[in-house]
């Protein structure tokens, strides 16, 4: 079996303002082997992001577990908070000014990192390895407002590669691309998923971006709700937590009056829910 790259188990996130507080995970269960292309979904206010935040190192759970590459994310000093975000993930935003910095050349933007955490090796030399893998090597001098948005996607891929992470996290890497430029950095991501056995998250709400990837999982309610893996006979399964907690997809419960009660049923190979609620026969009718 593949080495587990990321484990969440239990993940829960409360962000308090005064004396409101704002659960945005609820015991969130995830688990991404090694060298896997995830896409996360879910509406506005699901928790991706704040899930995206906590595996990144930007913020930190307030209760369950969470590990990524063997590092605890829950027991993390300053010091080691700093050390996983410069080397265990590279992080590309949707918004392509967020990932460059506008004053430095291309290869200055991919040196950086590496001079920040103390890559050992010939860091210039590195920075235009990468820049040729990704399609700028003839840029390398440019400063972003010289590249196109493509091209300054394929820059903050570089630049977040610098350290030879482990994880990948992109934010909606193509919300802001044409849908042809969006291919290309999806193509993209597959050849370095493939060569460099690059494990990567993506954020997304578009179908197609979740389609290029091995496994969508949705997110609903701080949780993880049901996934896809794509295949030539992808299907949409319900995730059952650790606690032994699933959503049943919405359409199914308005289709069916459950009153917010179910009983359930061994049968033979299977399990069986009825609707359990006030005032419904036990039929199920």
């Amino acid at each position: 079996m593949a080495e587990i790259v990321v484990e969440a188990y239990n993940l829960v996130k409360i962000y308090k303002a005064a004396d409101l507080e704002v659960v945005a995970l609820q015991g969130l269960d995830l688990r991404v082997p090694q060298g896997e292309m995830l896409a996360l979904m879910g509406p506005s206010g699901a928790g991706k992001s704040t899930l995206l935040n906590i595996l990144g190192g930007l913020d930190e759970p307030s209760a369950g577990r969470c590990e990524v590459a063997g590092v605890d994310l829950t027991r993390l000093t300053r010091s080691e908070r700093l050390h996983y975000r410069r080397r265990v993930v590279g992080h590309v935003w949707q918004q392509t000014s967020r990932n460059l910095l506008s004053d430095l050349s291309l290869i200055d933007n991919v040196m950086t990192p590496m001079i920040m955490a103390g890559y050992p090796g010939d860091k210039r030399k590195r920075a235009t390895e990468l820049l040729e893998r990704v399609g700028l090597g003839h840029r390398l001098n440019n400063k972003p407002e010289k590249l196109s948005g493509g091209e300054q996607q394929r820059g903050a891929l570089a630049v977040a590669l610098a350290n030879e992470p482990p994880l990948l996290l992109a934010d909606e890497p193509t919300g802001e691309l044409d849908s042809v430029t969006a291919s290309d950095i999806l193509k993209l991501l597959r050849e370095l998923n493939k060569d460099l056995g690059l494990t990567t998250i993506v954020v997304t709400h578009d179908a197609h971006v979740a389609s290029a990837m091995d496994r969508s999982v949705a997110i609903r309610d701080g949780r993880t709700s049901t996934e896809v893996v794509h295949s030539e006979e992808a299907e949409e399964t319900v995730i059952i937590d650790g606690v032994g907690r699933l959503q049943i997809p919405r359409a199914l419960l308005e289709s069916i009056p459950f009153g917010g009660r179910a009983r359930v049923h061994f049968a033979d190979d299977h399990l069986e829910l009825w609707p359990a609620g006030p005032g419904i026969e036990r039929n199920g009718k």
